[in-house]
């Protein structure tokens, strides 16, 4: 079930829309909660950067405040995106960066980081993939949700 929302320029991949599954769910609050645990090492360092001076510790609750904002903002979009279902976008590997881990994927010329999706198999150049984002109300593509490999049987 393709969109003509998410008809993209880019030839090198195809996008589909699908509903979330409970493990996309599942890794969309991970990601929420994960945001939040900053703060158990902000407030200790608020707490000590008061000692230090007045002016240190208003510069640094303002910053701190500054980061919750962010967060709250952010997190509220994920919490909207559980109700949203899924995009995939399937396509060939066209460069990977750097060469030996490939954080980086290239479908064409733009560009997937895949660091934080926990692919536990090997990635090359002219591999078919598949990559599961959740999705905001804007339309814009949130969470890495997962990366498979698709086996395709050779011709």
């Amino acid at each position: 079930m393709s969109d003509s929302l998410y008809e993209n320029k880019n030839s090198f991949y195809t996008t589909t829309l699908l509903p979330l599954t409970a493990e996309d769910k599942q890794v969309i609050k991970k990601t929420i909660n994960n945001y939040y645990q900053a703060n158990n090492l902000l407030i200790p360092v608020l707490i000590l950067v008061f000692f230090l001076g007045l002016w240190y510790f208003i510069i640094s609750l303002i910053l701190v405040i500054l980061y919750n904002v962010s967060v709250f903002s952010t997190n509220k979009k994920n919490e909207q995106s559980l109700n949203n279902p899924k995009v995939i976008l399937t396509g060939k590997i066209t460069k990977k960066e750097p060469p030996g881990d490939g954080t980086y994927i290239y479908l064409g010329q733009e560009c997937f980081e895949i660091t934080y999706a926990n692919v536990t198999f090997p990635v090359e150049v002219g591999d078919t993939v598949s990559l599961h984002y959740s999705q905001f109300d804007t339309k814009e593509r949130g969470v890495l949700l997962d990366v498979e490999k698709e086996n395709l049987p050779s011709p």
